[in-house]
């Protein structure tokens, strides 16, 4: 138990007892399958035009079904590209909806069932406003971990997502993403 609640200052002292690692000028902690179990991390792909959502579904189908050892129907990517409907794609190939990958999943029977998950959004008027003059492409990930990161003094929380753009991008293909401030919209769940 401690003796007493670290106080702002305390935080610095408690970070050097963390790694340092070679990329990274901050003191890192991190829960992550690619620390963990780095022998079930999919292999490496890099994107073409949309196809981050194939790529995605496709690192976190292997990865279950390699953790559970189950003999199902192979899935490749090009089986998930061909496989959902051109009519949910945007004309360089990104989902319109995470829904219609959900569905060709399950109608083909490579999960036994998967869940979509949706934050809450409460916009602010403010938000509501900017909205139409503002657009942002969606893109797909795969959440491997979580982690805390000491920047300027202040202990930043992140989510490690597993990249589509190749091994250098960022740390060899991981990319941190700010965890408490509602970047993630939406996350599946497969179970096998």
């Amino acid at each position: 138990l401690l003796k007493s609640v670290p106080t702002k200052k305390d935080i610095p002292a408690i970070f050097d007892k963390w790694e340092r690692t070679a990329d990274s000028r901050w003191p890192l902690k991190r829960d992550s399958w690619r620390d963990k179990r780095r022998d079930n991390i999919p292999p490496q792909y890099i994107q073409t035009q949309g196809n981050c959502w194939a790529i995605a579904f496709y690192r976190q189908w292997s990865t279950m079904a390699k953790l559970k050892g189950r003999s199902r129907p192979k899935l490749t990517l090009a089986k998930l590209m061909s496989g959902v409907s051109f009519r949910y794609r945007t004309g360089d190939g990104q989902l319109r909806k995470l829904e219609a990958a959900v569905e060709f999943m399950k109608n083909e029977h490579y999960v036994d069932e998967m869940f979509l998950h949706e934050r809450i959004l409460s916009p602010t008027l403010t938000e509501r406003l900017r909205n139409p003059y503002e657009h942002t492409s969606k893109h797909v990930g795969l959440l491997m971990g979580s982690g805390i990161e000491l920047v300027d003094g202040e202990p930043k929380h992140f989510w490690d997502i597993y990249e589509s753009r190749g091994a250098s991008w960022r740390d060899c293909g991981f990319d941190r993403l700010a965890r408490h401030e509602g970047l993630i919209l939406q996350a599946t769940e497969m179970r096998l």
